[in-house]
């Protein structure tokens, strides 16, 4: 009987996985200007340094002729009621003489949590995308962070701030109501939760909105779904799902943008 529960578990646990992967095959896009910084927040157990570096290159000649790199960082350091971190990212590809992906981006984060429950941040930002026309988008800002709930199976987040926002557009046509040069005050907020729902399946969720101040109809909404899946001992699956939208795009770029990833996770 015991033995019969634990196949019908795995089978189940192996057919999430295989739809999830079969989502992952027929979704598409990229994710906007916002990043979900609190995929970000580093988990460090004792004070001291944590860090690492990635990066790699593809070349390929003969039939196809390209190159693609991808590199990235995170440098982060906790102290008392500090953890400082900063990251980054840049990928580019380029073939046949045509780039097909050229961003980056560095964020830096000061969380304090001055209380068990409530914390302060500060933060800075720059980034650039060709292909939704971002030249570069530099914000800085300030924020109140608070722990709503915190419970070994479930914890819940809720932070607040104030962000200026400069950002700079291509291909602006004369005629579009957008401006290729902006500089904005913007009110940041977003919610995050996480939730152990059970040993083997882990759900995570942050959603961002940053309305402008004079105009609360002008605003960006960031939706990011993480679902991990324990397929046997330290092999994972997990799913992340991000939907970007911008109520006021330049005309030449769509408002919404999707991505979906899978990746396979060995922890040792």
């Amino acid at each position: 009987m015991i033995r019969k529960r634990n196949l019908i578990h795995r089978m189940a646990q192996w057919g999430l996985a295989m739809g999830l992967v079969l989502g992952a095959l027929t979704a598409g896009g990229s994710a906007g200007a916002q990043i979900n910084t609190e995929a970000m927040r580093p988990v460090v157990p004792k004070e001291g340094i944590l860090g690492w570096l990635k990066g790699g290159v593809t070349w390929k000649t003969g039939n196809s002729n390209s190159i693609s790199t991808s590199w990235g960082g995170k440098l982060a350091y906790h102290r008392g009621v500090h953890t400082p971190f900063l990251q980054l990212s840049f990928n580019y590809s380029v073939a046949t003489d045509r780039i097909y992906e050229n961003k980056g981006f560095a964020h830096l984060r000061w969380p304090a949590m001055w209380h068990r429950r409530v914390g302060s941040e500060l933060f800075a930002q720059v980034e650039f995308n060709d292909f939704t026309s971002l030249i570069v988008r530099t914000l800085v800002g300030a924020g109140v962070r608070v722990a709503a709930v915190l419970h070994k199976q479930f914890e819940l987040y809720v932070g607040t701030g104030y962000m200026f926002e400069y950002e700079e557009l291509s291909d602006v046509a004369v005629d579009d109501l957008h401006p290729s040069e902006t500089k904005f005050h913007r009110w940041t907020s977003y919610v995050s939760f996480r939730f152990l729902v059970s040993k083997w399946f882990v759900l995570s969720n942050a959603v961002y909105i940053q309305p402008r101040f004079r105009n609360f109809r002008d605003y960006r909404l960031l939706e990011s779904l993480s679902a991990r899946f324990k397929i046997y001992k330290n092999l994972h699956l997990q799913q992340l799902i991000t939907v970007a939208y911008d109520s006021r795009p330049p005309a030449h770029i769509f408002p919404w943008d999707t991505s979906m990833i899978t990746k396979l996770v060995v922890k040792f």
